[in-house]
């Protein structure tokens, strides 16, 4: 993810949002990292751009403002 992230900087990027794996189809039988996992390489990968901190799981969740957080 580190080298991922420097090229998405140097291609312009200005954000990264790293999320877990979700197990599914033919990679079901993957472990999807810890908490831990990832935000160890959210830190390491943050060394060349920004993170996005915000998302628990995928991209299903990004209904709204981040930090502004309600339950509907």
């Amino acid at each position: 993810m580190e080298t991922l992230a420097k090229a998405l900087r140097n291609a312009g990027a200005r954000l990264q949002n790293i999320v877990p794996l979700i197990p599914f189809d033919n990679m079901v039988n993957e472990r999807p990292p810890t908490q831990s996992e990832i935000q160890d390489v959210r830190n390491r990968a943050s060394r060349f751009m920004e993170q996005f901190h915000h998302c628990k799981q995928c991209r299903s969740d990004v209904v709204g403002i981040p930090g502004a957080d309600r339950i509907l």
